[in-house]
């Protein structure tokens, strides 16, 4: 039985590790934090696997968000992974399993514009991707800084360790 990644705890529930982009400049390249997976699975990991864990934690972006739509198809046709809210509004929440560039900041920026359309109410966006490529940190750490977007980067981490009383 494998304890938490964080405390060691076998029976604790945290979810896995997530850093808000350009929370701190050291930050920017998990790959230089963590180094690459450490098992087969987390290379198999699918964009669903993220979405389906958001989705029964959105807690994990904002402790004040709800689930809202799943696989939510705009007027246009095109699909949102997750569409979350709090009082505040609704959340776009666009999944990718690898590293970003700017189409995926072009991609949930054409989301944004079209949900605040159809709803008529205060939208913001979060992307979630395992890394941001390097010639794009730049370009993100100024969006997230103005504001446009929030991006969260996930990392699972295998831990193999004796269980001990």
């Amino acid at each position: 039985m494998m304890g938490c990644v964080s405390c060691g705890s076998v029976s604790c529930s945290a979810p896995p590790i997530f850093v808000i982009l350009g929370a701190e400049p050291a930050l920017n390249n998990l790959s230089e934090i963590w180094g690459p997976p450490q098992s087969t699975e987390v290379e198999q990991l699918l964009e669903e696997d993220i979405e389906m864990f958001i989705e029964g934690n959105p807690q994990a972006l904002d402790k004040n968000l709800r689930t809202f739509k799943r696989q939510y198809v705009l007027k246009s046709g095109e699909r949102i992974d997750l569409l979350l809210k709090d009082k505040e509004g609704l959340v776009v929440v666009e999944m990718k399993k690898g590293a970003i560039g700017r189409e995926a900041f072009n991609q949930i920026t054409k989301y944004l514009k079209e949900v605040k359309s159809e709803s008529k109410c205060k939208v913001r966006g979060v992307i979630v991707c395992r890394d941001v490529l390097p010639i794009f940190e730049d370009f993100f750490l100024k969006k997230v800084a103005e504001g446009k977007i929030k991006v969260y980067l996930y990392s699972w981490k295998f831990n193999l360790r004796p269980l001990q009383s």
